[in-house]
């Protein structure tokens, strides 16, 4: 984007919309929602995801609940050592990681408990 883009009514309007859904999002006026990040060994489509990370806001009305999934997963390959540098998961990690299948199932089962009505990666 263009500078001068930022400096215009529009980047404010923008701006404040962001705000305000994250607000909204925030007070649970969209249900229970997960925020999502993933660990990959980079970034081409033959990559594989060595980590699962995800936590769970759950509104009962009162208090957010907060409830998290973390997992190391192995993806059977040698870890480029940029990978390792950027975040900081070892080839040990991976190694003693679970196997893929079993990862994703473990956090498919998460998510059918949480049953969040909207996830944000």
């Amino acid at each position: 984007m263009p500078r001068d883009w930022y400096d215009s009514p529009c980047w404010e309007q923008d701006r404040q919309e962001v705000i305000d859904w994250a607000n909204r999002l925030l007070r649970g006026d969209f249900g229970n929602f997960v925020v999502l990040d993933t660990e990959t060994t980079g970034l081409a489509k033959t990559d594989r995801i060595i980590e699962i990370g995800a936590i769970t806001i759950l509104f009962d009305g009162i208090e957010p609940i907060f409830k998290k999934f973390e997992t190391i997963i192995n993806p059977e390959i040698e870890l480029p050592s940029i990978i390792t540098e950027i975040t900081g998961i070892t080839q040990q990690q991976v190694n003693d990681g679970a196997k893929e299948i079993d990862a994703y199932y473990d956090f498919n089962q998460w998510l059918q408990k949480i049953n969040p009505k909207l996830i944000v990666a």
